[in-house]
C-alpha cells in the first residue's frame, strides 16, 4: 500500500497503520466469478477480480466487511449498462464487458447505507483556504461521489447485488429503484449463462453424436471387409464331394481305361456266358456207329 494512499470514505492518510486493503468482492464466490466470467466475455476473470481493491480505514473496512454499507455505480451508469443488456438480448449480437464500460475509464460509486444507524461521516477535504473537515448525517444523501482507481463497475454491481439482497430486511424505500436496476441486470447476466451452457450442450452432443456415427460406421466397413474375406476363401478351397456321391464333374475328372472298351470288356448279353468264366465240360457219351449194308 501506497504511504500517501487514503481511506475511501473519510479521506484520511496520516496514519498507514489504521488503513487496511479491502476487496469488493470477499462474499463473492469462485464459483459466481467463473460463471460472470463466462456471461461477460472476460478472460482471466479471478485475476481481474484480485485489482478490486480498495482502502479504508479499518473500522470501516470492518463495516464494509459485515455489509453495514456498500459501494454502487451512480444510476446513470446503471440504466446504460440495461440498457444495452436489453438492447443485445433483441438482437442476439452480445458485446464483452470492456466494450461495454471501457476499464481505463474512471467511474461514479455512490454510497449506500443499510445498517450505519445514526452514524455521522467526517470527511477530510481541502478547500481555497486548506485542510477542512466535512460531515455527513445519515442517509449521506450529500455524500460525494467517489472514483476509486481500478474498480470496475461489473464487479461492483455483483457484490452490490450480493449485499442488497442479504440485506432486504433492512433495506428502505429509496433503496428500491437501486436494488431493481441491480436485479435486473444480474438476472440478465444469468440468463445469457443459461444460454451460453444449452449452446455449449448442444454442441457437445452434436459432437458426441458425430463421434458414434463415425464409429459405427468404421464397424460396418470392417464387417464388410470380413465377409468379403470369407466369400473368396470359400471360393479358393473347395469342399471335397462325400464318398459315393459323384457328381458329373467329379466323374469326368476322374481317370478310366473303360473309354474303348475291348471284347472282354464289354458286358455279356443275356443268355451269353461270359468268356472270361471258364465253361464245364459236358459228359462223355456213347457214339454210336450206324453200319448200313450193301
Amino acid at each position: 500500500m501506497a504511504p500517501d494512499t487514503a481511506c475511501l470514505i473519510t479521506n484520511e492518510s496520516a496514519v498507514p497503520a489504521a488503513l487496511a486493503e479491502c476487496s469488493i468482492l470477499r462474499r463473492c464466490t469462485t464459483r459466481d466469478l467463473l460463471d460472470l466470467g463466462a456471461a461477460w466475455g472476460m478472460e482471466n476473470v479471478l485475476d481481474k477480480s484480485a485489482d478490486c481493491i480498495i482502502i479504508l480505514r479499518k473500522d470501516w473496512n470492518a463495516t464494509f466487511e459485515e455489509q453495514h454499507w456498500m459501494l454502487v455505480p451512480v444510476k446513470i451508469t446503471l440504466r446504460q449498462i440495461l440498457f444495452d443488456l436489453l438492447l443485445w438480448k433483441t438482437t442476439g449480437i452480445h458485446r464483452p464487458w470492456n466494450e461495454v464500460c471501457d476499464p481505463a475509464k474512471p467511474y461514479a460509486y455512490e454510497l449506500v447505507p443499510f445498517t450505519l444507524g445514526s452514524l455521522v461521516i467526517q470527511r477530510n477535504s481541502r478547500d481555497k483556504y486548506g485542510p477542512t473537515t466535512d460531515t455527513f448525517e445519515a442517509p449521506y444523501a450529500k455524500f460525494p461521489k467517489l472514483s476509486p482507481c481500478g474498480l470496475h463497475p461489473y464487479f461492483v454491481i455483483f457484490s452490490a447485488y450480493t449485499a442488497f439482497r442479504e440485506n432486504e430486511h433492512a433495506l428502505k424505500y429509496d433503496h428500491m429503484d437501486t436494488y431493481a436496476l441491480l436485479k435486473t441486470i444480474v438476472d440478465l447476466w444469468y440468463e445469457y449463462l443459461t444460454e451460453l451452457r444449452e449452446d455449449q450442450a448442444k454442441w457437445e452432443q452434436a459432437s458426441w453424436d458425430a463421434e458414434r456415427a463415425e464409429e459405427q460406421e468404421q464397424v460396418c466397413e470392417q464387417e464388410q471387409a470380413q465377409e468379403q474375406a470369407q466369400g473368396h476363401g470359400h471360393e479358393q478351397q473347395p469342399v471335397p464331394p462325400a464318398e459315393g456321391n459323384f457328381s458329373s464333374d467329379t466323374l469326368l475328372d476322374q481317370p478310366t481305361h473303360l473309354e474303348n472298351p475291348g471284347p472282354s470288356d464289354q458286358p455279356p448279353l443275356v443268355g451269353q456266358t461270359d468268356a472270361s468264366e471258364p465253361t464245364a465240360s459236358a459228359p462223355d457219351r456213347p457214339v454210336t456207329v450206324c453200319l448200313q449194308h450193301r
